[in-house]
């Protein structure tokens, strides 16, 4: 009877092991998709400052008195 015992014991083991694996696989999958969020915001932002600047360049581009 111990070594039935045992088996199931070691089985179960295994089986948390696998529940942990699978947990630790989901959770990188999540963190990975945060990151292409956080990095697709961040492009947007660059973007939206860099036509912000265009703009204001075209502004004082009209607004500088012609020589």
């Amino acid at each position: 009877m111990p070594e039935t015992e045992y088996g199931l014991s070691e089985a179960t083991k295994g089986l948390t092991k696998l529940d942990l694996r699978e947990q630790e696989l989901k959770d990188l999958e999540v963190a990975r998709k945060l990151q292409e969020e956080e990095i697709k915001a961040s492009q947007v932002h660059v973007r939206a400052a860099q036509v912000a600047q265009d703009e204001v360049s075209v502004q004082r581009c009209s607004a500088a008195p012609e020589v």
